[in-house]
């Protein structure tokens, strides 16, 4: 089975290059090293949930969408411009999830 790092890296992969976004763009836009944003697409690094959150909010994607591989339910693509809520985001329970997974 295909860690949470590696679940996460190849999501993240997926929608930054479906929004057309290099890793040094996705960098800067949230503050990141362009190598980190790669190490975590490639599953070497796990990324914290804050970490997660900047990247949801610089793709314009739910944090459901870039760990829908993990959480192992459909998730509808986000519209543009939809904002991120406290609701849609469950920190609680996907953040215990990545903590316990992170190892």
């Amino acid at each position: 089975m295909a860690s949470v790092a590696e679940i996460f890296g190849s999501s993240l992969r997926r929608i930054r290059m479906q929004r057309g976004i290099t890793q040094k763009r996705l960098g800067a836009m949230t503050g990141m090293s362009h190598t980190f944003i790669g190490e975590m697409e490639r599953g070497l690094k796990a990324p914290n949930l804050n970490a997660v959150i900047a990247i949801a909010e610089a793709l314009n994607a739910g944090v459901e969408e870039l760990m829908a591989g993990f959480i192992r339910k459909p998730v509808a693509p986000r519209q543009p411009g939809e904002a991120i809520t406290a609701a849609r985001l469950k920190t609680t329970r996907i953040g215990a999830r990545f903590r316990r997974h992170r190892g």
